[in-house]
């Protein structure tokens, strides 16, 4: 998720995201879960986090 706020309002894809953290089957599943609770959305292989997301982040709340 940090990874994907980093660059928000810009896409991260996975094999981006798998260069940086190490490929696994752990960061697809991560993906999927986080998509599937709706803190990112996703646009083929391309992720963000979702607008709710990048605003709480925004925030700082503690």
């Amino acid at each position: 998720m940090a990874l994907a706020l980093e660059v928000y309002p810009h896409w991260r894809t996975i094999p981006e995201l798998a260069r940086e953290i190490g490929p696994s089957g752990a960061l697809t599943r991560a993906v999927i879960e986080l998509i599937t609770l709706g803190l990112l959305e996703s646009h083929g292989s391309a992720v963000r986090p979702t607008k709710p997301i990048a605003h709480l982040q925004r925030l700082e709340l503690p």
